[in-house]
């Protein structure tokens, strides 16, 4: 919930919020963390045509499928967008709580 306090804060001179938000995937930071996802051929065009985050890189597989890497400053708005991909995506190797566990 939100409220109006009397509190005030004052953004210093050096303050660029693209600075701040640029090793994040979205608004949200955290610790930094190396995320590979693999998209699967249906989509890796789609993926490979946009800039995600500014530290990506898109290796092409044989199979067309792509891998997706970033060193993203914490891993809640990835892990979203990952699952907009539904099951042409899929989260390799680490961070472990990214990866979503199947029953």
């Amino acid at each position: 919930m939100l409220r109006q306090t009397e509190e005030s804060f004052v953004v210093p001179e050096d303050c660029k919020i693209e600075d701040f938000l640029r090793s994040s995937f979205g608004v949200f930071q955290g610790e930094p963390r190396r995320v590979k996802i693999r998209f699967a051929a249906k989509v890796a065009g789609y993926i490979q045509e946009k800039v995600w985050h500014e530290s990506q890189q898109i290796h092409p597989q044989k199979d067309g499928s792509v891998i997706f890497e970033a060193e993203d400053a914490g891993t809640e708005e990835i892990k979203y967008w990952v699952m907009t991909w539904g099951s042409k995506a899929e989260v390799l190797g680490i961070p472990a709580d990214l990866r979503l566990r199947r029953p």
